[in-house]
């Protein structure tokens, strides 16, 4: 995967590489947690959470239930 970034992958030739791949260089060091929002965050943090990681969406998880896809949260009308 050396030499994709997240702006590219999925243009890229190299069919083995998924989207969590992809994801998952963009937050090294957190495990992608970047990735998500609570049920129970603010509208705020959620868009701060956003902005401070340079993303445009974010999946929202129901808390207890991680498995549990809730929605997801977008700056795009």
């Amino acid at each position: 995967m050396q030499g994709i970034s997240p702006h590219q992958g999925c243009h890229t030739r190299d069919s083995r590489v998924t989207v969590a791949d992809v994801l998952m260089m963009k937050g090294d060091d957190r495990t992608g947690s970047w990735l998500w929002c609570r049920t129970d965050d603010t509208v705020y943090d959620a868009v701060k959470n956003m902005a401070g990681n340079n993303i445009g969406s974010q999946v929202v998880r129901k808390p207890g239930e991680p498995q549990v896809i809730a929605g997801i949260v977008t700056e795009r009308g």
